[in-house]
């Protein structure tokens, strides 16, 4: 954990079987990142950095681009998905990606995945090369792109149909009949 000191902030190790510690699981929709609320209670910890201003930020912004691109990523699975649905599904003796309004849709997922990658990708290259001003300016924009991707899932949805709910059968395992 991060903790503020009186010129820099340090990096501690708590380990969470220690007295004084609590760790309560907390609810969320992605079951594939879990959640906890930590409790600290005069908690033996372990000082392992100490960190300058710089140091803390240029973290922050490396937090900010690996959110970005786990985003990307689930979203860029989620619109394959998607088009590969839409060449399998028959409606009226047709794959429905024949349908301009399905393409369209197709088109707009592809946009979106493909803007945050560009923004993905200068954040990345911003974390090695650019100054700080920059690399926070990236991770920004990265965030900001990665904010979108949320209607690739809203899309995609319309293209499977309302097949199914979330997490409980994969789209492309389905029969592709009418």
């Amino acid at each position: 954990m991060l903790v503020d000191e009186l010129d820099s902030t340090a990096l501690f190790a708590v380990e969470t079987s220690a007295p004084g510690v609590v760790v309560t699981p907390q609810p969320g929709i992605d079951q594939t990142h879990k959640q906890f609320r930590v409790t600290l209670d005069d908690a033996p910890a372990q000082r392992l950095a100490v960190a300058s201003a710089e140091g803390v930020a240029a973290l922050v912004d490396d937090v900010l681009i690996a959110s970005a691109a786990d985003a990307l990523g689930a979203a860029r699975a989620v619109m394959e998905s998607a088009i590969e649905y839409a060449k399998v599904r028959k409606q009226f003796g047709q794959p429905i990606g024949a349908f301009q309004a399905v393409q369209h849709l197709c088109v707009d997922m592809y946009e979106t995945v493909e803007l945050a990658r560009s923004g993905v990708m200068h954040a990345l290259w911003a974390a090695d090369a650019a100054d700080s001003y920059e690399r926070r300016l990236a991770a920004l924009r990265a965030k900001a792109f990665a904010g979108r991707l949320s209607t690739v899932g809203d899309i995609a949805i319309q293209v499977f149909g309302g097949l199914a709910t979330p997490g409980s059968m994969t789209p492309t395992s389905t029969s592709s009949g009418s």
